[in-house]
């Protein structure tokens, strides 16, 4: 949700003192428990981008294509209060299947079976959009009003190897050129994807390294890395140990209350309860701002305009649709909700307004 901004006012240092707001993204290879740890966080909320959380025992939802996802992402931030009341922790298994389904919306929005297909048939002058950053446009709009209501957001990650070149010093204290095995969440190595978008906003990057099984063939619990090391890619903006043993849901909690103290300590910061920043805009605001963007998306999908309006306003005594001009103080809520709806349309139609 869009606010007023005012540089001249004071701006807050502090850091917030739990995991309210943090996001974590946790790869590695099958069956080292990244699903099962992560729905043991606080009042967890499972969206299964791909089937593998059946087993796992928390609220959850199938999420088979991009409309879904934003359903249910509008009802978590424009019912913040209720939902929250509800979930502290949405999970979203896998990351790299969530980019493929908003990548399959941009194909069907342009009736092709390849994004890198895309064309924009009432474009006049010819100008072929970039699928991929349309695409990148969708997800990172979400995402980001996703991760700003307070959720603690967990990215569940497949891992894959790539190869990066290295110069070192040799024996003769000759320079040359190595090729060596570097492990990173999938799909963050390609530039024209929304995954390396997704490791860049992070704030703890936790590889779960497999321990084998035991003399009696149980499984040994993973290893969460922390930190990056030569061959595996991992980091936190907090004082992360290089390792956590054990990975649990309750050592991962503990390890990183412990690093935010230790982060707020060393830069003298406050640690201060998670405050969801209220909307600054007024009823004459919304007037003014809501018909710019409603007259562009009205002219490439009157039929969801008109939905969004009525779903949020609904009729007047005379059974008609209310408009936007009607609302009253007591609609803020619900005109916040519309301009919201409004500029997440645009953006999936890469509207500038």
């Amino acid at each position: 949700m869009a606010t007023k901004i005012d540089i001249f006012a004071k701006q807050d240092t502090n850091m917030v003192m739990d995991l309210s707001g943090q996001k974590i993204m946790i790869y590695g290879p099958n069956d080292t428990g990244k699903t099962k740890q992560s729905c043991r966080f606080p009042k967890p909320l499972l969206l299964m981008a791909e089937n593998g959380g059946n087993a796992v025992n928390c609220p959850k939802f199938a999420i088979r294509d991009w409309n879904t996802f934003v359903t249910i992402n509008n009802q978590l931030v424009n019912m913040y209060d209720k939902a929250h009341e509800l979930y502290n922790t949405i999970i979203i298994d896998t990351a790299e299947e969530l980019v493929n389904i908003c990548e399959a919306q941009v194909c069907k929005m342009y009736g092709v079976n390849d994004i890198g297909l895309v064309q924009d048939p009432s474009d006049k002058n010819n100008r072929n959009p970039n699928g991929y950053l349309l695409a990148r446009k969708m997800f990172r709009n979400q995402i980001n009003m996703l991760t700003s209501y307070g959720y603690t957001v967990v990215f569940i990650s497949h891992e894959e190897e790539v190869e990066k070149k290295e110069e070192i010093i040799d024996k003769d204290g000759k320079t040359k050129v190595v090729t060596k095995t570097f492990t990173v969440p999938f799909g963050t190595e390609k530039e024209k994807g929304s995954t390396r978008f997704l490791r860049n906003l992070c704030d703890f990057v936790i590889y779960t390294r497999p321990n084998g099984i035991d003399q009696n063939g149980d499984a040994i619990p993973s290893t969460a890395i922390c930190k990056q090391t030569q061959t595996i890619f991992a980091r936190s903006r907090y004082n992360m140990p290089v390792m956590v043993d054990v990975f649990t849901a309750e050592n991962m909690q503990k390890t990183m209350l412990e690093a935010i103290k230790s982060s707020a300590e060393e830069s003298n910061s406050i640690l201060v309860p998670f405050e969801k920043k209220e909307d600054k805009f007024s009823l004459e605001d919304y007037f003014e701002i809501i018909p710019k963007v409603m007259q562009k998306v009205f002219a490439v999908a009157p039929e969801t305009v008109q939905l969004i309006v009525e779903e949020e306003l609904g009729y007047d005594d005379e059974g008609k649709v209310r408009k936007v001009s009607s609302a009253k103080e007591n609609d803020i809520p619900k005109l916040a909700n519309i301009y919201t709806k409004l500029t997440n349309l645009a953006t999936e139609y890469e509207i500038s307004f």
